[in-house]
């Protein structure tokens, strides 16, 4: 995995540009619109079922590389069939909306798109407006959220503690956190038989202006607005650790080193067993590595 995406990937999109070998994938720009239907038919495998998209805006936590996002596709080998690279300022739902539609028309109504990499505000959109109509799938939002459940799951025989019985504390608040928040939400939701709204009054939310507060929902995206909380401010990590004590604490931020020795000895200091997952990607970004989870924490005791 190494090799193939996280680290890798990211340093191979950075340098996309400069390592061309072969033609890799399939490029549709805005000048393409109205005969997009036509490139899809250049697609020499007809027996396609799965079909990823990105627009390149958000790749891993490096941002916006355009074109050059066509490595992450490559780096997800078999997952991925189509990539797109689009200016937002232009009309970009358009575009979207054709590629959706002759997908379908082309590879058949079973065909699966992921949506890859999109920045957060079309990420949560996009899924949300053609899960109605297509298959569709976002391994930021979805995947990650999955992966992060199973990992809460297969730490329950060391904390002797159920999901609803744990408080979770997230830094970081764009799609794949707020992706993980809501199936945690759900998860707790089935195992105490609660409502979903009920079961979030368990997981908090920081971004970069601090935690996130009821008070702040004027200014608040929409996927962050279910996480909102009539809590006092917080305005940085650290200090929201200590006045909401979590047990679980998840990095999705893209912000290397964010899990310092403050902020691990804070986390052990509340918990005999704290689990703290440092998730962003690639390597480079993560919250903190493993080594240091482990020695500062001094293994949880």
């Amino acid at each position: 995995m190494p090799i193939i995406y996280t680290p890798t990937v990211g340093l191979a999109c950075q340098r996309y540009g400069l390592l061309f070998r072969r033609p890799r994938g399939l490029f549709i720009t805005i000048n393409d619109r109205g005969r997009v239907f036509e490139i899809l038919k250049n697609w020499p495998e007809k027996r396609v079922r799965v079909i990823v998209i990105t627009d390149g805006e958000r790749i891993l936590g490096l941002g916006d590389l355009g074109v050059q996002g066509m490595g992450i596709a490559v780096g997800k080998l078999t997952l991925y069939t189509v990539c797109g690279g689009v200016n937002p300022s232009e009309a970009y739902d358009e575009l979207i909306d054709e590629f959706m539609v002759c997908a379908k028309k082309r590879f058949g109504d079973n065909v699966l798109v992921q949506f890859e990499d999109f920045a957060n505000h079309n990420a949560f959109r996009l899924l949300f407006q053609y899960r109605g109509s297509h298959l569709v799938f976002n391994d930021d939002i979805q995947g990650t959220a999955s992966v992060a459940l199973a990992g809460l799951m297969a730490a329950r025989p060391m904390t002797g503690k159920a999901l609803h019985e744990q408080r979770y504390l997230f830094f970081g608040a764009g799609e794949a956190g707020t992706g993980i928040a809501e199936l945690i939400a759900t998860a707790i939701s089935k195992e105490r038989n609660i409502p979903v709204q009920e079961a979030r009054k368990l997981i908090f939310l920081v971004d970069s202006k601090g935690l996130v507060t009821f008070s702040r929902l004027e200014t608040l995206h929409d996927h962050k607005l279910p996480f909102a909380h009539k809590v006092d401010h917080c305005p940085d990590l650290l200090s929201a650790i200590r006045a909401l004590k979590p047990n679980v604490l998840i990095g999705v931020s893209a912000q290397s080193g964010a899990f310092n020795r403050e902020v691990l000895t804070a986390m052990a200091s509340i918990n005999t067993r704290p689990i703290i997952f440092a998730l962003s990607n690639p390597t480079s970004k993560s919250e903190c590595t493993a080594a240091e989870a482990l020695t500062i924490t001094q293994g949880a005791r």
